[in-house]
């Protein structure tokens, strides 16, 4: 079995996981949909684990972690998943529309 390879935008931190959602099957913006759903029910700093096999995921992470103030921790790919550790933004922002291919408005 191959290891899963990094593939950008990366912080690496000791963070706990506490909620892991499997979203494969889903496509875009259902992925990230769910997970902001998630994510607003959980404390600031916590860690959302993510994973999707929609190809689309990593950019659309990318993207809802940059206009959310999330930060990606980690987020790497084995064969065709997509493995994405979100730690929750500690500041409340607006929320942006979510678009395929990590477009906003």
């Amino acid at each position: 079995m191959d290891k899963p390879q990094d593939i950008g935008n990366i912080e690496r931190e000791e963070h706990s996981v506490l909620i892991t959602l499997d979203l494969t099957g889903l496509k875009c913006p259902l992925p990230v949909l769910k997970a902001r759903r998630q994510i607003a029910q959980m404390a600031a700093g916590a860690v959302l684990e993510v994973k999707a096999d929609d190809p689309a995921a990593p950019l659309d992470f990318d993207h809802f972690c940059y206009t959310g103030g999330h930060k990606l921790l980690e987020s790497s790919e084995n064969n065709g998943v997509f493995f994405l550790r979100i730690a929750k933004s500690t500041a409340q922002l607006p929320v942006n529309k979510i678009r395929c291919g990590g477009l906003g408005d």
